[in-house]
């Protein structure tokens, strides 16, 4: 059965917050190459009432939920880049021997993972995996997002000083939040991580106490 309050977490900082981001953008962009007016814009939104009120969400959640896809391609290829790969974490690396053991042998280092956070999901369902998990899809699209509109600005508009400066500003805030949603992943893992040798090590113990009564 799944968790809502997960699905929850994920909804909203994955797809409806970035949803509402880009539909800002779009709206912003949209005045600025003169497509709509601001006046236009809020005589629609006043207009739409409380069919705005109620599409509006399920509108923001699905554009998040096309785009998410697209920046979690985007985000692995452009890990491959030197000065963007992600660090393995200390933490991580000094959990895995003792996670190890309790893996099945045919696993690959994603498999170990998932695995790791399937038990921990079915077992720790008061865990922080999930908070890390949607901060860490909430900054990759993030930053996707500011890298997409660094070359709109900087190529589409005319150039100016300001436009300059603000595609510089979304070239510099798509590294911080990419790195930051690579920092959220490192949490991740290792939440993941710990959380399952605690529940490997707790049925251990209970197995080693039927045993020895």
């Amino acid at each position: 059965m799944i968790d809502k309050a997960k699905l929850g977490f994920w909804e909203l900082f994955t797809y409806f917050l970035i949803g509402l981001l880009i539909t800002v953008f779009i709206t912003v962009y949209a005045i600025q190459f003169d497509y709509v007016s601001w006046a236009k814009v809020v005589k629609n939104t006043k207009d739409s009432g409380a069919v705005g009120v109620v599409f509006s969400p399920i509108l923001f959640l699905i554009i998040g939920l096309v785009f998410e896809p697209f920046s979690n391609y985007f985000l692995d290829f452009i890990e491959k880049l030197p000065f963007l790969k992600r660090r393995e974490s200390r933490g991580v690396a000094a959990l895995f021997p003792l996670v190890a053991p309790h893996l099945p042998a045919s696993l690959g280092e994603r498999q170990r993972f998932r695995y790791c956070k399937a038990v921990v999901e079915q077992n720790f369902p008061n865990s922080n995996l999930s908070v890390f998990l949607a901060r860490f899809g909430f900054y990759r699209s993030l930053g996707m997002l500011m890298l997409l509109l660094f070359p709109i600005t900087l190529f589409f508009i005319k150039i100016t000083i300001f436009s300059a400066l603000t595609s510089s500003i979304y070239l510099i805030l798509s590294f911080i939040f990419i790195k930051r949603a690579q920092s959220f992943k490192g949490h991740m893992e290792y939440e993941a991580f710990f959380n399952f040798i605690a529940y490997k090590e707790n049925v251990i113990f209970k197995g080693n106490n039927l045993q020895n009564p």
